[in-house]
């Protein structure tokens, strides 16, 4: 692309350095939670893996860990919106050992740590910790009052769409089966509507910001050797990986380097979860954009391996949804946990029945299909009562057949864990006065 009538923005930079990559980070961090709030256009999403009856199936594994345990540490590790650790907390005290737990919650992002702290969503718990931490740099973690805080003997640590959002390269074998690297110059035209400056502000302002930009995209020769420290630890990992439908392999090194920090600081029979989106490559591109954040796509078979080849023990299943990866040290640790990882994620995802009960319940708009809502409405609450999508949806329900007063009890209740006001429920009790 000629740069006549353009404004060069960032010049040619790798993936992994470009625009597209770090943007993301710049806005998680100043926007905090806000991220996450369905009332901001190009939120990020995050239900699937934030839902109830996926905390739950996480707390009943843990349940096992703690069965011969006085106590037990558990870390969440990128916690987003805090919806996850809100319900694997209600999941531990259901089940009956909330004494034994102790939770850390852990996000790069100061500004979301507070969000939370602010809104109040873990009030009613006492057990757990709020950590400012790097995920890449663990032994530099802080509480939020500035105090170094050190993690060891853990012995779960649970990521949630983590690996996504990780620094990853994106390779292509040449014709001469040597790798090369994918590279981005980001432009605008030239005009009196030209972007002056890419600051916060404008990130969090704006998120439809990248879209209004030019990308263009070139391969470049890769040479490990000028390669970061943490890219030329795995790369005889990637090396030998084959490419996938796109022509690419992509090398997410940031994920393999977490995991393997993490699984460095779970005691010997410790247990590291990560669930993330599955690959179904229905796009032509490597990541996918929620406004001015991207989620690169993950490399299952490079992360699987890598692990396998360094001795590890590794549990993968993938649901229609999300694919869940559970590593241990030791073949003996994952031999204790085996049997209620099948019970929890192999046999049924609860997960993904919530979900596909959620989407049926949002479809239905015609007020004579309240018999089919009501039938709904009971799947969904044998699988979950305590998200605010559940209270609203038995809310409606209720009202459906005339009890209104019963609605807007429910609708008061919903009104205390709808964190984010996704659902106006001030108008809607308000309608019902």
């Amino acid at each position: 692309m000629s740069d006549e009538g353009y404004i060069v923005i960032e010049d040619w930079n790798d993936y992994d350095k470009s625009l597209i990559s770090t943007i993301g980070d710049r806005y998680y961090k100043a926007q905090g939670i806000k991220a996450y709030a369905a009332g901001v256009r190009r939120f990020i999403p995050n239900e699937v893996s934030n839902c109830y009856p996926h905390a739950l199936s996480l707390a009943k594994i843990l349940g096992k860990i703690a069965e011969k345990k006085d106590s037990v540490t558990v870390l969440e590790l990128g916690c987003g919106s805090g919806i996850f650790a809100r319900h694997l907390l209600i999941a531990i005290e259901e089940l009956g050992f909330s004494s034994k737990v102790k939770l850390i919650i852990a996000d790069f992002s100061k500004t979301l740590l507070e969000d939370i702290k602010t809104r109040k969503i873990l009030d009613g718990f006492k057990n757990y910790q709020l950590v400012e931490m790097n995920a890449l740099e663990p032994d530099k973690s802080k509480t939020l009052d500035g105090k170094n805080f050190k993690l060891e003997n853990l012995d779960l640590v649970t990521m949630n769409y983590l690996y996504d959002a990780l620094p990853t390269k994106i390779l292509k074998p040449n014709k001469n089966n040597h790798l090369e690297k994918l590279q981005f110059r980001i432009l605008q035209e030239d005009d009196e509507f030209a972007i002056q400056e890419i600051n916060d502000k404008l990130i969090c302002e704006d998120l439809n910001l990248i879209n209004k930009l030019l990308i263009d995209t070139r391969w470049s020769e890769y040479k490990i050797n000028g390669a970061d420290q943490i890219e030329q630890e795995y790369f005889e990992f990637v090396k030998s990986e084959p490419a996938n439908p796109l022509g690419e392999v992509i090398y997410n090194y940031g994920a393999l380097k977490v995991t393997e920090l993490m699984l460095g600081l779970i005691n010997e029979d410790g247990l590291v979860y990560s669930a993330d989106m599955p690959n179904r490559f229905d796009s032509k591109s490597s990541f996918t954009l929620y406004g001015n954040a991207a989620a690169h796509d993950i490399n299952e078979s490079l992360i699987l391996n890598t692990f396998i080849k360094k001795g590890f023990e590794v549990f993968f299943h993938r649901d229609f949804l999300l694919n869940h990866y559970f590593f241990t040290k030791t073949k003996a640790s994952m031999l204790k946990q085996e049997k209620i990882i099948s019970e929890n994620f192999v046999s049924e995802s609860k997960t993904d029945i919530y979900i596909d009960t959620k989407q049926a319940i949002n479809a239905i708009g015609s007020p004579y299909s309240k018999n089919l809502f009501n039938l709904l409405v009971k799947e969904l609450t044998q699988i979950d009562t305590h998200s605010c999508f559940s209270k609203v949806a038995q809310a409606q329900d209720q009202l459906n057949f005339g009890k209104e007063e019963e609605a807007k009890k429910l609708y008061l209740e919903a009104q205390k864990v709808d964190f984010l006001n996704d659902f106006n429920l001030e108008a809607r009790i308000k309608a019902l006065n």
